[in-house]
């Protein structure tokens, strides 16, 4: 498990109501923590919403449903293909396509976390989150800085290019460093959220949190 989604997922404890009556996304799930907790948020609240998990990656796509299915999730959450490389990012009305080419409709909400290894993928990703939003539509993607996350510098100039209007914040500055498992018990050994023991993990990394919006062409002018 990467450090973003254990952050990401604490975000979203945190903000609750962005996800609702809305048609989520996830890119790159992997393990599908993120997407879980988003499910497990509108199961709980009640929210007319759904969440689609994705990845490229037949195997990790398996195993996302069948993680969805051990947390009883299926009525809410479902894993769908979806490759970056695919898209095209001019598709300003919204749709991605999904394996065998066929197109799928956007959504309103987007949240990633450590989806970039190299600038391509950055590239890439951005044509994505233009495809798969709604104008109108707000993505969230938490990732570790360019030490550990080749290529992430180049998200937000790439995204720019396109369209897409960004915001950028240290996570270690969002809610008093409570993202990052931070407690004000210095005699505290253990962090609060278990980001410590995720995979890639090292003291002092640095997490950014990109706050993507994709303009409708009235709030442009």
């Amino acid at each position: 498990m990467w450090p973003s989604a254990v952050v990401l997922s604490s975000w979203l404890l945190m903000n609750k109501e962005c996800l609702n009556n809305k048609k989520v996304l996830e890119l790159g799930a992997g393990c599908g923590l993120s997407g879980l907790v988003a499910a497990k948020i509108i199961s709980t609240e009640n929210f007319n919403s759904t969440i689609i998990l994705t990845d490229f990656n037949t195997k990790v796509l398996n195993n996302i449903k069948r993680n969805i299915n051990l947390n009883s999730m299926g009525y809410i959450a479902k894993a769908s293909m979806l490759d970056f490389y695919l898209q095209t990012g001019n598709n300003y009305e919204g749709g991605w396509i999904s394996d065998c080419s066929h197109m799928e409709e956007s959504v309103d909400f987007i949240i990633a976390a450590d989806v970039i290894c190299k600038p391509e993928d950055a590239k890439a990703a951005a044509k994505t989150i233009y495809d798969v939003l709604k104008p109108g539509g707000e993505a969230i993607i938490i990732s570790a800085g360019s030490r550990h996350r080749f290529g992430i510098d180049t998200l937000q100039p790439e995204c720019v290019s396109i369209g897409l209007k960004v915001t950028v914040h240290n996570v270690a500055d969002l809610y008093n460093g409570k993202l990052l498992g931070e407690s004000n018990n210095h005699e505290q050994k253990e962090d609060d959220n278990g980001i410590r023991l995720c995979s890639g993990y090292v003291d002092g990394m640095c997490l950014s949190m990109f706050c993507i919006q994709k303009q409708t062409k009235s709030s442009r002018k």
